[in-house]
């Protein structure tokens, strides 16, 4: 495919919608809500950390998103008990959505951590 070629393929998709953000609160949540005209791909992502310091216990985090309220992805980070440790988790999909209402949440889910609190969710929404 030559120059001219690939720019007609890539001017065949346009992007809906998309949003980024991050968050470094200890309740890790993203969520936005979006309309949609015609069928569109999704490709919905989030990296998730914290860490504990402490008495030895076991702790972790998940991270878990989900498309109009249905679990889509869903990754954890636990270790086995230690008293100061990083946890990292992300997760991804993509899909099809259907014209209509549509809304998307990334959510760290956190057990026993004490800090380093981050989140980072990111959407783009295709449509020809």
């Amino acid at each position: 495919m030559n120059e001219e070629q690939n720019n007609r393929a890539d001017s065949r998709f346009i992007i809906v919608k998309q949003k980024e953000r991050e968050i470094t609160e200890e309740t890790g949540v993203f969520e936005d809500s979006f309309e949609l005209e015609t069928m569109s791909l999704l490709f919905f992502e989030a990296v998730a950390r914290a860490n504990y310091t402490g008495p030895t216990a076991n702790a972790g985090i998940r991270v878990k998103l989900t498309v109009n309220g249905n679990l889509q992805a869903l990754n954890q980070s636990f270790e086995a008990q230690s008293n100061t440790i990083d946890f990292w988790a992300s997760a991804a999909t993509t899909m099809l959505l259907p014209q209509g209402h549509h809304t998307v949440r990334a959510e760290r889910l956190n057990n026993q951590v004490t800090g380093g609190y981050y989140l980072r969710a990111s959407y783009v929404v295709i449509s020809s």
